[in-house]
């Protein structure tokens, strides 16, 4: 990412946070603007267009969240990511924040490796976003020059004429519409390039298509995680009480994962210990996301060898049973510095060339595991793999 061609507006109406900020933004090559209040913010913001926003909540006159909607009203700033900084802690004031359009958080007292880690985040999300959005305009004109190339050659062929202008028709409604809603609609993008790829095209318009697939399924998934951990946050999930088979639940995972680990030539394994219950009681959807998210995991960073998923015993008492899922891969391992703060925000481990993103997704499986009264356990040594134990509560009776 070209730094020097960022530009950053920061909106802060306290001077030493924005010295610190300029410096810490300065030093990678990031451009600076200052704001002290909202109604001048909003005036820079459609001056210079910024490339981000960091936004103060806190601030004298209107406050940062006021300042967000009147930005997001405004047809030149509204795709302007604006991250909050605040002292504010509480999940009403965070949701009030993302209801405002804010993108994230950052807060005070500033943490450096934090703020550059989010910014940059942002930003390379953005710039993924534009080379969607351009990748969208190129197949848009290499389809049309496609659609008249076909009405030309069948001319003579009214039917098939009106068909292929008919399938041109609705390919540039999906390009417009998938412009439209790119910002928070990337589930159109998988579906009608699906659709799309099961007609009959020449191999440089599959390339572009496969080409728009990629970014868009990962973009996808990280909206989909905030969105999970944000429910979480926000208290919207809550446990259910189903009766499960847990063998079941090892083949529903297996079933998600096969082809990632196929495609490496990794070997599946599961055991169920013979003293785990045939039926178990509680909620076999939130097991299931912890167990794939988990697995998910072991199979991105182990090249090669196996995943084993095992159901055991941990312990019981005359009303619970604590049943043990783990999962173990013979991967890159992670360092035992690592694994002491394994959970934190957008942790990474590794050098460059065992490199680890151990972020969003644990912490979401964290979260999962705390809603279940559960604890999760890490074992591993690098070169060797890596083990995860999750133990959960499960109602228990003899009879």
């Amino acid at each position: 990412m070209e730094h020097d061609r960022m530009t950053i507006l920061i909106v802060e109406d306290d001077p030493g946070n924005i010295i610190l900020l300029e410096n810490c933004l300065n030093k990678p090559g990031f451009k600076t603007v200052v704001s002290d209040d909202g109604e001048d913010a909003v005036k820079q913001a459609g001056h210079v267009r910024p490339d981000l926003i960091l936004m103060d909540v806190m601030m004298p006159g209107i406050d940062g969240f006021e300042t967000c909607r009147i930005l997001k009203s405004d047809e030149k700033t509204r795709d302007i990511p604006v991250i909050f900084l605040t002292a504010l802690s509480n999940i009403k004031d965070k949701i009030k924040g993302f209801e405002a359009g804010g993108v994230d958080f950052i807060s005070k007292p500033f943490q450096i490796q934090e703020v550059l880690a989010r910014v940059k985040t942002h930003l390379t999300i953005c710039k993924l976003r534009s080379q969607l959005e351009r990748a969208n305009k190129n197949l848009e004109n290499k389809v049309s020059e496609r659609a008249t190339e076909l009405a030309e050659a069948n001319r003579e062929l009214r039917k098939a004429k009106e068909t292929a202008e008919a399938e041109s028709m609705a390919k540039t409604e999906f390009l417009a519409n998938l412009s439209h809603e790119l910002r928070t609609h990337f589930s159109p993008v998988i579906g009608f390039t699906e659709l799309l790829m099961a007609t009959n095209l020449d191999a440089e318009q599959s390339s572009f298509l496969v080409n728009i697939q990629g970014p868009a399924r990962r973009l996808l998934k990280r909206t989909d995680d905030l969105i999970e951990l944000s429910r979480i946050e926000a208290g919207a999930v809550s446990p259910s009480d189903h009766v499960f088979d847990p063998g079941s639940l090892l083949t529903s995972v297996f079933g998600q994962i096969a082809p990632d680990a196929r495609a490496k030539h990794l070997e599946l394994k599961h055991y169920i210990n013979s003293d785990v219950p045939k039926l178990i009681q509680g909620d076999p959807d939130l097991v299931q996301k912890i167990l794939i998210r988990i697995s998910e995991n072991a199979v991105k960073f182990t090249e090669k060898g196996e995943i084993s998923l095992k159901i055991f015993k941990e312990k019981q008492d005359n009303i619970m049973i604590w049943l043990g899922f783990s999962v173990q891969d013979t991967g890159i391992g992670i360092s035992g510095d690592y694994q002491k703060k394994m959970f934190p925000d957008f942790s990474r481990a590794g050098s460059s060339k065992t490199r680890q993103y151990r972020g969003m997704g644990l912490m979401i499986v964290q979260r999962m595991v705390r809603l279940l009264d559960g604890e999760i356990r890490v074992k591993s040594e690098q070169g060797k793999g890596t083990l995860f134990e999750v133990i959960l509560p499960f109602p228990y009776s003899e009879g």
